[in-house]
C-alpha cells in the first residue's frame, strides 16, 4: 500500500475529551481537504465518497493504533 504512514508519538497530557488519535486525524483530513479544495486539486475526487456524516475521506476507518509502552510512574 504506497499511501501510509506511521507515527510514534508520547501523549505528555489529556487532550479533553477526545483522543489524541482522534484530534490528529480530524486536524490533517481538514487541513489537507482545504489545501486539496484552495487549489482546484484534481485527486481530490479520489477522496469523494457517498455517505450521510461526510463528502469526503481521507483516513482510513478504525485504522490500527497500538499502544507500544506503557510506563507508570511510581510517586
Amino acid at each position: 500500500m504506497p499511501n501510509r504512514i506511521h507515527l510514534i508519538w508520547e501523549q505528555l497530557k489529556m487532550n479533553g475529551k477526545e483522543l489524541t488519535k482522534n484530534s490528529f486525524e480530524k486536524f490533517t483530513a481538514k487541513t489537507l481537504l482545504n489545501i486539496m479544495q484552495k487549489s482546484n486539486n484534481v485527486s481530490l475526487k479520489n477522496y469523494l465518497i457517498d455517505a450521510t456524516d461526510r463528502s469526503f475521506n481521507i483516513w482510513q476507518r478504525d485504522p490500527l493504533a497500538i499502544q507500544l509502552l506503557n510506563i507508570v510512574m511510581a510517586a
